[in-house]
């Protein structure tokens, strides 16, 4: 069986007003420098721009903590890696199942469990985690 190639056009799509929850408005200044060649997670530039992101991290959370770094990924990466970090704390976590399933996280405050000291606990683990 022989099949034809139709002739496709490059991209070409429409300015829009994205009012939604998502996806959102970037600015130019962003599409500018997602048109920069991309750089390996090795590169010595990569990880000279991952010190100046941990720098202005430092900055917008007003911590000194040395343990603040970027997590190069998706929104759920960030998440996760959260989550993984409040384990050392004994707080319970679980996550979301069928279409919530990686999306939807429960963190110990629900239930018989919300108590005032395990509200007290989470949050002393989060500042500890953030400072």
């Amino acid at each position: 069986m022989k099949m034809t190639v139709k002739a496709y056009s490059d991209l070409n799509t429409p300015e829009r007003i994205l009012m939604g929850p998502g996806p959102s408005m970037v600015s130019s200044r962003v599409l500018r420098a997602m048109a920069h060649p991309l750089l390996g997670q090795l590169d010595p530039k990569f990880i000279e721009l991952m010190k100046e992101m941990r720098e202005l991290l430092c900055y917008t959370f007003q911590t000194q903590n040395e343990m603040i770094l970027p997590v190069s990924g998706t929104g759920s990466a960030g998440m996760e890696s959260t989550l993984a970090n409040l384990l050392d704390y004994n707080i319970e976590i679980s996550g979301g199942l069928g279409i919530f399933k990686g999306k939807a996280w429960r963190i110990g405050l629900m239930g018989h469990i919300s108590r005032r000291e395990i509200v007290s606990l989470l949050l002393s683990a989060l500042s500890r985690l953030l400072h």
